[in-house]
């Protein structure tokens, strides 16, 4: 698929939103959720462009990558 199709089926399942579920879209990914449904629809496009994952996407990695500089922390004292 191109990335106009691509971009096409997006723009489509963003126009089928309500400003609800726009906001909620927005929300969870740590952005502004103010503006009409224009403005947030278009928003809600740029990113999905972009990838931005949700917050609870970025705290399970963050949380995931804490753990194994813990246990690189643990392994490094031990051969020392």
């Amino acid at each position: 698929m191109s990335s106009d199709n691509v971009n096409n089926v997006i723009g489509d399942l963003f126009s089928r939103l309500s400003v609800r579920e726009l906001k909620d879209f927005r929300r969870e990914r740590g952005a502004h959720v103010s503006g009409n449904r224009p403005e947030l629809r278009q928003r809600a496009r740029g990113i999905e462009k972009f990838g931005t994952r949700t917050l609870s996407e970025i705290k399970l990695n963050d949380e995931e990558n804490r753990i194994k500089r813990e246990d690189s922390n643990v392994s490094t004292l031990l051969h020392v």
